[in-house]
């Protein structure tokens, strides 16, 4: 069993880390336990700030006021998962530790220690595309139908 952290991308707001999980026996299906389709709960990864602030990642978990978020998502088949972990806000200088462990895979809890600093660093690089409005709520509801050309391939794409 190997769980790599393979990259990290920083927004504004937070920190996108790409974590693989594999399995050397192709016949386990990691789908089952890492993503939680029929175990759920049982791979368990987590994030602790240098200040001491945890975070365990959940689909559901809303964290508490000033709490770090750490939100997990990701696909997966026999032998290999690939997540990804969304974690807000992006933590100060210092020593961030990720945690996980899978019980159910024979995998004790086991953590890594990452210098938050460049990850700080790299929100000065940040670019800004387009800045954050609040949507126009007035006559929100659902959108018209898309005019399309009558020989579109979206105008009847079940024929």
């Amino acid at each position: 069993m190997a769980i790599v952290v393979i990259g990290a991308r920083v927004y504004r707001v937070g920190v996108q880390f790409d974590l693989i999980v594999r399995a050397r026996d192709g016949g386990l299906d990691l789908s089952e336990i890492v993503l939680g389709v029929r175990h759920p709960g049982t791979f368990l990864v987590g994030v602790e700030f240098p200040d001491g602030r945890r975070a365990v990642g959940s689909r559901r978990a809303v964290p508490g006021p000033d709490q770090p978020y750490l939100s997990v998502s990701g696909s997966g088949s026999e032998g290999a998962v690939d997540q990804q972990l969304w974690l807000t806000p992006v933590p100060a200088a210092g020593s961030l530790r990720l945690v996980a462990c899978c019980p159910d895979l024979g995998v004790a809890e086991t953590s890594l220690s990452l210098d938050a600093a460049p990850l700080v660093a790299a929100t000065a690089e940040v670019v800004t595309l387009w800045p954050w409005e609040p949507p126009d709520l007035a006559g929100s509801g659902p959108p018209a139908p898309t005019a399309l050309l009558e020989d579109s391939w979206f105008s009847d794409p079940w024929n």
